[in-house]
């Protein structure tokens, strides 16, 4: 899911008036250096930084460890993650910046 179909998402699910530019905006300038902070569980979490591309901190990644195996790019990003019944992104995809 790109960026636009994710905020298209968004605006439908809380029926806001803003533009899509004006949440990711607000999202990126305010709010996603806190994404760890959200009351979601670890899963979600992890959605949110494959979805986003957000680099992903050492004591976060250790978070993220407990429930699933994690491969970050050379960026920090989550590649791939699989948990218990679950997994985000695509393993073995060539042409990213694995580490």
């Amino acid at each position: 899911m790109n960026g636009w179909v994710f905020w298209k998402q968004f605006m439908s699910h809380v029926h806001t008036d803003r533009s899509w530019q004006s949440l990711s905006e607000h999202f990126v300038e305010d709010l996603m250096e806190n994404i760890q902070y959200l009351p979601y569980d670890k899963k979600t979490k992890m959605e949110l930084y494959f979805a986003l591309n957000h680099p992903v901190e050492d004591e976060v990644l250790a978070e993220f460890e407990s429930v699933a195996s994690v491969v970050l790019t050379r960026t920090k990003s989550i590649k791939f993650a699989a948990g218990n019944g679950f997994s985000i992104g695509r393993r073995g995809r060539n042409g990213g910046d694995e580490s």
